[in-house]
């Protein structure tokens, strides 16, 4: 499965895709975390049982990162550390919430322009994150008007201030798997 990966642009964002993209098919969307790409989960594909039943799409995040020594990665919005480690002092908090929210508005559309551009409806999408790539599969699951076949949240955090308990009331029979470790 690993071998068939193709790269393409669905969007705006640069993908490594595998199986058929079709109206008829059912999709897997994995977004990595805060300074990993999208070159980090196809491994894992040969060992999942019944991987060759779905499409599966791994964008690259939009912002790129220094990580230093030489290596970049890429994040789905800023994460401003620096800010964080303020707090609570200088209100660093604040200020790390209010650029996650921003950098949610911008990863949710380019999300949402991919899924629009496949031409596949929203119900047979799976969408997958891990880290700060689960909050914003979460936030494009909670601000759509459909339900998705299902969403795989690992190792995500809880934004309150991105009104989420409120959007979820709206999708009580959607399917969610939410772990943080095994």
């Amino acid at each position: 499965m690993y071998q068939e990966l193709r790269r393409m642009q669905l969007g705006t964002l640069d993908c490594l895709v595998t199986g058929d993209l079709s109206p008829n098919s059912h999709v897997v969307l994995l977004l990595h975390g805060y300074g990993a790409s999208e070159t980090d989960f196809p491994p894992i594909l040969p060992y999942l049982k019944n991987a060759k039943n779905y499409a599966w799409i791994f964008p690259r995040a939009p912002l790129e990162l220094d990580l230093g020594y030489g290596q970049s990665g890429y994040a789905w919005y800023p994460l401003r550390l620096s800010e964080l480690q303020n707090s609570p002092q200088n209100g660093g908090m604040e200020a790390l919430v209010k650029s996650a929210l921003e950098g949610f508005d911008s990863s949710r559309k380019k999300i949402e322009n991919l899924i629009l551009e496949t031409k596949i409806p929203f119900s047979q999408w799976t969408l997958c994150g891990f880290s700060q790539g689960s909050t914003v599969a979460l936030d494009v699951l909670l601000h759509s008007k459909e339900l998705s076949e299902a969403v795989g949240i690992f190792s995500g955090t809880y934004v309150r201030e991105a009104n989420w308990d409120s959007l979820a009331k709206n999708k009580p029979s959607q399917k969610y798997l939410i772990t943080h470790g095994i």
